[in-house]
């Protein structure tokens, strides 16, 4: 079963470009520790890598600290399920379309 969530998105955050780094950081201290079997580069790694987990934690406070009902999402109303119905018909009609054209021989 899909779960659809009901928050609004905020953005990439202010803490995504750490984040990213201390993933690269993580990303070649295990590969090399794995590599030279030196396990203390891979406890570091892991290190790294969860104080990149837990700044997601702290971006999260900053961004609902920071939303405001007027902002450019906030007067829209909610998806028309009609609307979302006829996008999905279509994009199957042509994903259909696609598949005859495979599926016709080669002259």
């Amino acid at each position: 079963m899909a779960f659809v969530s009901q928050k609004r998105h905020q953005g990439p955050g202010r803490f995504l470009q750490w984040k990213v780094w201390l993933f690269s950081l993580g990303a070649i201290l295990l590969l090399v520790g794995m590599a030279r079997s030196i396990d203390l580069l891979v406890f570091a790694a892991i290190g790294v890598l969860a104080i990149a987990f837990i700044l997601r934690f702290f971006e999260k406070e900053d961004e609902e600290d920071a939303y405001d009902d007027d902002d450019e999402y906030g007067d829209q109303d909610e998806a028309d399920p009609d609307e979302l119905r006829s996008s999905h018909d279509g994009m199957r009609h042509r994903a259909n379309d696609a598949i005859e054209e495979l599926r016709r021989p080669v002259e």
